[in-house]
């Protein structure tokens, strides 16, 4: 609702969005296993103060994301996670160290690509889970989202189709 919101000219309605998907309300409980899953919101909250004039306040919210945790553990939650910094550091005005972020990002999607070793997904049992097919829709679509993020419009696209056409009920796939 907020990248809506975004896309039709309402930066308020959509910083009101963004800040609700990451500001978990008391009656919830615990919260998220990993508070790096809340990036994305983050990151566009980011986008939607700057779009409202508040530099210094979407500048912190950049800087909140190239502060998460790069780790294995980071990785599981919020395999995306290269790319929300990367755009992270184009909106802080460093696009050469987002250039070397996403190429990187780009390298490691091919290499895991043309590795042939598939994991079996954790709880995937008692269903019958095809894990080749898993793991291309999954890198496929990270391989999307590094293409966008260098800027490469039709490898991008060609990269979301591919997932679509593997997986027509992607989520993130628009």
């Amino acid at each position: 609702m907020g990248q809506q919101a975004l896309a039709g000219g309402n930066p308020q309605k959509a910083l009101e969005h963004f800040q609700a998907g990451w500001h978990f309300p008391r009656t919830l409980g615990g919260g998220r296993w990993s508070a790096v899953s809340d990036l994305p919101c983050q990151y566009y909250e980011g986008v939607a103060l700057a779009q409202l004039g508040q530099s210094e306040t979407a500048e912190a919210a950049f800087k909140r994301v190239l502060a998460a945790d790069e780790s294995e553990w980071s990785l599981n939650f919020l395999p995306s996670l290269i790319y929300f910094k990367a755009l992270a550091l184009q909106r802080l005005g460093k696009t050469a160290e987002a250039e070397e972020k996403l190429e990187g990002f780009l390298a490691a999607i091919g290499i895991e690509l043309d590795n042939p070793e598939v994991a079996e997904p954790i709880n995937s049992q008692p269903f019958h889970v095809d894990a080749q097919k898993l793991k291309q829709v999954h890198l496929t679509y990270l391989l999307g989202l590094a293409h966008h993020g260098l800027g490469h419009a039709a490898e991008a696209q060609q990269a979301f189709e591919a997932v679509l056409a593997l997986d027509p009920y992607h989520p993130l796939v628009k």
